[in-house]
């Protein structure tokens, strides 16, 4: 969390660990608990990263969501060597989309 204020930390368990499929940590901290999962599925000879955050109240998504943006778009710009995005209006103007996809996501049956 290097740029948040104050830089807060997190201890972190590992709840569940499927090799190749699944990896399933949880945090937390002052703000609160996170349970972060993030699975692997083959995609035409590459991995595709499916990250979710599981929310007992879907209403933090809409600050929550476009940090997550914000981490994600680093990780992108360190990999390739890009100019690190700054955390400006774009970001936050996302919340809505992300506070939508997580009450879309609380309505929806749980998967099989």
């Amino acid at each position: 969390m290097l740029y948040e204020e104050g830089q807060p930390t997190s201890q972190a368990r590992l709840a569940e660990c499927v090799p190749r499929e699944r990896l399933r940590v949880l945090m937390e901290d002052d703000g609160g608990s996170w349970d972060l999962e993030v699975r692997l599925r083959d995609d035409d000879g590459g991995t595709r990263l499916e990250f979710t955050q599981h929310l007992a109240d879907p209403a933090p998504a809409e600050d929550t969501g476009p940090g997550w943006e914000y981490y994600l778009d680093r990780l992108e710009a360190a990999r390739s060597g890009g100019a690190q995005p700054e955390f400006d209006q774009r970001y936050l103007d996302q919340g809505s989309y992300y506070a939508a996809q997580a009450r879309d996501a609380a309505a929806a049956p749980p998967p099989a």
